[in-house]
């Protein structure tokens, strides 16, 4: 691990360095005794970190740390040790003490957002979402900008709401969290709105009958699924009825359109700006639009010397371009070579991430291929991947039970239905699914069901059973739709659907991968 100074360290480095060479801090304090020893250990402690040796950094600073003398000296002094050693701490892989000293830090008024950030990132990563989001909260009030525009920062913004959601007994921390992002004009990558995110807001505006609140709130919403699971969920139909230019679909997915090219426009050496507008081409149905911007983006990412690459994040995003020339070949029929896509960047050189995401995806495009034996040999090797999430671990558990059921493999099939039912939290329509193609309807359909009940996934639940224009489908996937609207027709089921929402037709594709 490569340790380098930011922005912020450099500074309090400054601080510090003009400190030990006038030895005098900002108090009368001469820097002699326990005040030189303590900078000294400071000093030596930096220039271990500089050095990449943070285990000794981390040694020198406990010692400044934990010194009889460290309260009472200088500010900076303590503000900089404290810093310095998050740092080491991080550097030696030890969460819980970087935690620890990021909150001694952030007791200080130099404390700014880079560490309340730091601060959110060690609490998620040890099992304190609450104390996350009140630190980014912090981020959102003081420096509202530093959180958005940033790959980074949306990740950890939504790393929080997810362990948040986990916790029932958070939920109103949960809220409030998505409440002072809103506030505080919070917005992702290129300026785009996090419309899941306002979603719940919105929710909670609704439920509090505030639709004030809710108004503003549906107007940054800008996501046509959204708008969807919002128009065909009951509780916002005195919003859909007062304001329904609000909730046009087809109108929001233009919009969409138009949003992601502008990215692109302004951002040519993000190929990020071009995934963006490959997902905002698929809802829109153009998807000989879609295979060319792939196709051209490849080509050029090929043709660029390794000294000279034409995007700055070819590494993190070159995977997605792939995934959409696959998604637009699927869409145009052309399976054998969607799947011929997907296999390419598995074997390719260039894949040094990816290792996950693309594979599953492959195999779910030969199980809808009616090809398991491809599916399975799609996802070998990836039960024991460390890059894989709780949610990714249940589409490659899913991807195995359908390549099962296909080849009538059917303990095997089984032990999978059991897997799902244990972990159904981590994608319960995930399980669902798993469970109305095992046959067990009466399962599926009491999942789904709990799902409407549930106030947080109705809205997703409602708009997974929507009604959108269609791509080709191979003879599997029209066998996998009997299944789903034979499961939408059970009497229990209509009668849920009914108390909750409606089913409506939309002009617009439903991504699937």
């Amino acid at each position: 691990m490569t340790l380098s100074l930011t922005r912020a360290t450099s500074v309090a480095l400054l601080l510090v360095c003009t400190i030990l060479f006038s030895g005098i801090g900002r108090t009368a304090e001469p820097a002699t005794g326990p005040a030189r020893e303590i900078i000294a250990l400071v000093q030596q402690g930096r220039e271990a970190l500089e050095a990449e040796k943070p285990h000794d950094a981390l040694k020198l600073l406990e010692q400044a740390v934990s010194h009889p003398g460290f309260t009472n000296s200088d500010p900076a002094v303590q503000y900089f040790a404290l810093l310095v050693a998050s740092y080491a701490a991080e550097g030696v892989r030890n969460t819980a003490r970087a935690y620890e000293l990021l909150v001694a830090a952030t007791r200080f008024p130099d404390a700014d957002a880079e560490l309340w950030i730091r601060r959110a990132h060690n609490a998620v990563a040890i099992g304190k979402p609450a104390d996350a989001a009140q630190s980014l909260t912090t981020v959102a009030k003081k420096w509202p900008e530093a959180l958005t525009d940033d790959d980074y920062n949306t990740w950890l913004v939504n790393k929080t709401v997810r362990e948040l959601t986990k916790q029932p007994n958070l939920n109103q921390t949960r809220i409030d969290f998505i409440n002072a992002l809103f506030d505080g004009e919070y917005k992702t990558r290129f300026g785009s709105e996090p419309s899941y995110l306002w979603l719940t807001a919105a929710t909670d505006a609704v439920e509090r009958k505030d639709l004030t609140r809710a108004r503003e709130i549906t107007r940054r919403i800008t996501d046509s699924s959204t708008l969807i699971a919002m128009r065909t969920d009951k509780r916002f139909d005195a919003l859909t009825a007062a304001d329904p230019k609000l909730f046009d679909v087809q109108a929001a997915a233009g919009r969409e359109l138009i949003h992601a090219q502008k990215a692109v426009k302004e951002n040519p050496r993000s190929l990020g700006a071009i995934v963006m507008f490959g997902y905002a081409l698929y809802p829109v149905g153009q998807f000989e639009k879609m295979l060319a911007v792939a196709d051209s983006t490849i080509a050029k990412v090929e043709k660029a010397k390794a000294d000279k690459p034409p995007y700055d994040d070819i590494d993190d995003q070159l995977n997605w371009i792939y995934n959409h020339k696959a998604s637009a070949l699927r869409a145009l029929g052309r399976w054998d070579e969607a799947a011929a896509t997907l296999q390419a960047w598995n074997q390719s050189e260039r894949n040094k991430e990816d290792k996950v995401s693309q594979a599953i995806n492959l195999g779910f495009f030969y199980n809808e291929m009616g090809r398991p034996d491809d599916a399975l040999k799609a996802i070998a090797g990836l039960e024991d991947s460390k890059g894989m999430s709780e949610y990714g671990n249940t589409q490659f558990q899913y991807v195995r039970f359908q390549a099962y059921q296909q080849l009538n493999k059917t303990s095997e099939a089984q032990a999978v239905v059991a897997w799902m039912r244990e972990h159904q939290s981590d994608s319960r329509e995930t399980a669902q699914d798993t469970l109305m193609e095992a046959g067990d309807v009466e399962g599926a359909a009491a999942l789904f069901i709990s799902r409407l009940n549930d106030l947080d996934d109705r809205a997703d639940a409602l708009a997974k059973i929507q009604r959108y224009a269609q791509s080709p489908r191979t003879q599997r996937l029209k066998e996998l739709d009997g299944l789903s609207e034979a499961l939408l027709a059970r009497p229990d089921v209509a009668a849920a659907i009914a108390k909750y929402g409606r089913r409506e037709t939309f002009p617009i594709y439903s991504l699937e991968f």
